[in-house]
């Protein structure tokens, strides 16, 4: 997926589980979310393991900027980007636009001075986009068109890296 290795490791965990009725360990790589919880993927399964599906922070602050990305793969990717291996600012995760109202609920409460967002470029993320920026109390800004003709920015560094 175009990813440093450096980046990823620094951000994703083996996460080592075993699905309901079935015995097999499968391994995957995991990115915690809030709750403990982690969104994996492997070659043959992409979802959670744990209690709850829910957003991840890196970097939990309430006031700065913050970056929101749809899925761990696009905020990897814009790490790999700008080839940059410690994120200072704060960061969200979706980890799936379903988790847009936990999100707003951290972004209301926060008083950060602009929100860069890096969502999907399709109905998804543009209504995920609108939902989470309306009412904000500071500057929004949209920053899908980094790779317009693209899906999203994994699809963008993909094509970038001729992968």
């Amino acid at each position: 997926r175009g990813i440093n290795l450096e980046i990823a490791k620094k951000y994703l965990k083996q996460v080592i589980f075993s699905i309901k009725g079935n015995n097999k360990e499968q391994f995957a790589l995991g990115f915690e979310n809030i709750q403990h919880s982690f969104e994996v993927r492997s070659q043959i399964f992409k979802g959670f393991v744990g209690e709850t599906k829910t957003i991840s922070i890196i970097n939990q602050s309430k006031s700065g900027k913050v970056a929101i990305f749809e899925g761990v793969l696009d905020f990897l990717s814009y790490l790999t980007d700008h080839n940059i291996i410690d994120f200072e600012s704060t960061a969200i995760i979706l980890n799936s636009t379903t988790q847009q109202n936990k999100a707003k609920e951290f972004l209301t409460k926060a008083s950060f001075e602009k929100a860069y967002f890096f969502l999907d470029n399709d109905d998804s993320g543009k209504k995920a986009y609108e939902f989470l920026s309306d009412n904000l109390p500071y500057s929004t800004i949209d920053k899908s068109s980094t790779y317009t003709g693209f899906n999203d920015y994994n699809e963008y560094l993909k094509d970038k890296k001729q992968i």
